[in-house]
């Protein structure tokens, strides 16, 4: 008798947990999204081009995350402006649940699944990974910063090239980890 009033309780915790999260992510999806698309636009150097932007509870759970989906960022080295340095189905950035109550968005995690990464350098030294304005580098915001202690990649074909020293490295990333 007493476990069934248990799981009881603990089911409808879990339900009331569940639809409070549904909720909270219906009423606050469109302002966590404008809110970080337009802070990460402000911070950018290339042109980046993104397929759908939603909010998601469940995907890097226990953290919330924004996903972007064909997510594409331009080549800033391309001499036809047509290579693309980064490619990916999902790109999340992710985030503490509570800081949409705090409306003080922390980015601690980045995870790309399925496509393609091209970093380089051109002959001059210059790299086409370098695509964040250096005043927004400098610039400690209280209501947004990418502090990133975890990146992931599943499914990403990597390429980097050094003219300079010949180097050229080419590899499948199944599935990896990087923190710090």
């Amino acid at each position: 008798m007493r476990i069934k009033k248990f799981l009881l309780y603990f089911f409808l915790a879990l339900g009331l947990l569940v639809a409070t999260v549904f909720v909270i992510g219906k009423f606050y999806n469109n302002q966590v999204k404008d809110f970080v698309v337009g802070k990460l636009n402000e911070r950018l150097t290339a042109k980046v081009r993104v397929g759908e932007v939603d909010l998601t509870f469940f995907d890097n759970f226990p953290q919330a995350a924004i996903r972007f989906s064909q997510v594409s960022i331009a080549d800033k080295l391309s001499k036809t402006g047509l290579d693309t340095m980064l490619y990916a189905d999902r790109l999340y950035l992710s985030f503490n649940f509570w800081d949409i109550w705090n409306k003080n968005y922390k980015i601690t995690r980045l995870s790309v699944e399925g496509g393609m990464c091209h970093l380089a350098f051109n002959e001059a030294g210059e790299s086409n990974f370098d695509i964040w304005k250096s005043d927004s580098l400098n610039k400690e915001q209280s209501d947004f910063q990418i502090a990133l202690q975890q990146a992931s990649f599943e499914d990403v074909f990597f390429k980097f090239t050094q003219p300079d020293n010949q180097q050229e490295l080419r590899c499948f990333i199944k599935n990896a980890q990087l923190s710090g």
